[in-house]
């Protein structure tokens, strides 16, 4: 298992450390850039927020750098 997620600034430590801890290898994401927001924009539906088109872009990078398998934290709001 190779193991990426989206950039998250500076939290990629905590992330990267999480899962090297458990013997996982990690791609550790780069930052979001002009060619990545061109991927999400181009694979997302025009409806969604910018944020997912960003994750989608960090998504296919990771991937092409050697991940196959994804992970994303989110919350449930209030």
């Amino acid at each position: 298992m190779i193991l990426s997620f989206p950039n998250m600034g500076p939290n990629y430590v905590a992330f990267k450390t999480l899962f090297e801890q458990r013997d996982i290898e990690v791609v550790v994401p780069d930052p979001t850039n002009r060619e990545a927001i061109k991927i999400g924009v181009k694979y997302s539906p025009e409806f969604v927020c910018f944020p997912f088109k960003a994750t989608l872009g960090d998504f296919v990078s990771a991937i092409k750098k050697g991940a196959d398998t994804l992970v994303m934290a989110i919350d449930c709001g209030q």
